[in-house]
């Protein structure tokens, strides 16, 4: 497996995807994880790899990215970067797939036959190139979510918010995913990615259908739920564009409304790291507790009456919506905040999508606590039929035995 970041099965969105392939792979033989940290820290193994008896070899990344990209990155004048960053045509994650760092995972792997190399993301995909066609084992990717998508999508956030500067440069990533993807899916033996509507749109524009395998919870066991009223909580990882702007409309529109509305008992609490300098004053400004480093939810879940999802870009399905469902909390959430968790409005939760309507539906649940308990009992009953970890990595297992044993995987 060459992962971006260390496996786990609690912590960030990302960490946890990945800890559920490596959870389904170390199960099946002898597994080797080269993990190059693009994101989070690899100062120690996660509980999960201790767990699993994984010690994952590191490959610093930071300062060896592409000569070509790294002229790109440090030119001064935006709009220049900007063109030449088009120009340079690779997705910016995948400029850390240097020589140098390409040529160290070669002399990791040189001495060793593999039957099956895992990507954990689409930008990974030309480390594949280092096996020669003779050598070549079985390669598998996890594109997640559909990439290319996903960069228009926040670039549509940031052009709303002003910034044509990064809109232009994600839309540029976004052609970027295109022709990597275009060239490299279709030399994969076996791909995932999350959800079935991100599935047909891969197929339909690289003609290669990946597998469905959903972004999955630990399902914690059912208890007894009596938070106070009018509390309020948003969990995400704020180096994500969407989880920051979404915290930032909360307590620039959302929040103030609520005050007005319901008075000074309402509270809110913010939890996730690398919050901008901007947030850090707004939740200051605002009387918003703001948490950065949590190691378990379990305590902030049973005080909260209400978990709000108010994303309004990405790609995939929320691990965090699901979480809060597994926990039975009320949740309220915009279309692209619900999107692909199957979780609908009126059965399982509220969908809202502007500011006014994300405080009339706390109204309504503060208002009506038993339709609060019908719909958060009804969401937790779909996490745990359709988003368990466990299902999850036992079908995953499946679908790699299936197809190393020659039988191939079938959905």
């Amino acid at each position: 497996m060459i992962a971006p970041t260390m496996p786990d099965d609690a912590g960030n969105g990302l960490a946890m995807r990945v800890g559920v392939f490596l959870e389904a792979l170390s199960s099946l033989g002898e597994l080797d994880v080269i993990l190059l940290p693009m994101f989070g820290t690899a100062e120690a193994e996660s509980a999960l790899c201790r767990r699993l008896g994984v010690r994952p070899h590191i490959v610093p990344v930071v300062g060896r990215a592409e000569t070509h990209f790294s002229i790109v990155a440090s030119m001064a004048d935006p709009q220049a970067r900007a063109e030449a960053f088009i120009r340079y045509g690779k997705p910016s994650l995948s400029a850390f797939l240097s020589v140098p760092v390409l040529r160290e995972i070669q002399v990791l792997t040189a001495e060793r036959g593999f039957d099956l190399v895992h990507l954990a993301r689409s930008y990974l995909l030309p480390a594949a190139g280092i096996w020669s066609p003779g050598q070549k084992p079985t390669v598998s990717v996890d594109l997640d979510e559909d990439d290319a998508e996903t960069h228009r999508r926040i670039g549509a956030l940031h052009a709303r918010r002003g910034d044509d500067f990064r809109a232009k440069w994600l839309e540029a990533e976004a052609r970027a995913f295109d022709r990597l993807i275009e060239i490299w899916l279709p030399r994969t033996d076996l791909s995932f990615i999350a959800t079935e509507r991100e599935r047909d749109a891969i197929a339909e524009r690289y003609r290669v259908r990946p597998l469905i395998a959903g972004n999955t919870v630990a399902i914690p066991p059912a208890a007894s739920r009596e938070p106070p009223d009018r509390t309020l909580l948003f969990v995400g990882g704020f180096g994500y564009f969407p989880n920051l702007d979404a915290a930032c409309w909360l307590l620039e529109e959302v929040f103030p409304q609520l005050i007005n509305r319901c008075g000074t008992a309402v509270s809110m609490t913010l939890v996730g790291r690398n919050p901008s300098r901007r947030l850090l004053a707004l939740a200051e400004q605002t009387g918003v507790q703001l948490l950065q480093d949590v190691t378990d939810l379990a305590p902030l879940y049973a005080r909260a009456s209400i978990a709000l999802v108010p994303i309004r870009a990405g790609g995939g399905s929320r691990i965090k919506l699901l979480e809060a469902a597994a926990y039975r909390v009320p949740i309220v959430a915009t279309s692209a905040g619900a999107e692909n968790s199957g979780l609908d409005d009126g059965s399982e939760i509220w969908v809202a999508d502007t500011a006014e309507a994300i405080v009339e539906a706390c109204v309504a649940i503060w208002a009506e606590p038993a339709e609060a308990m019908r719909r958060s009992a009804a969401a937790r009953e779909i996490v745990v039929a359709r988003h368990s970890r466990p299902a999850m990595v036992s079908a995953l297992r499946s679908y790699f035995a299936s197809h190393l044993s020659g039988a191939g995987a079938q959905p």
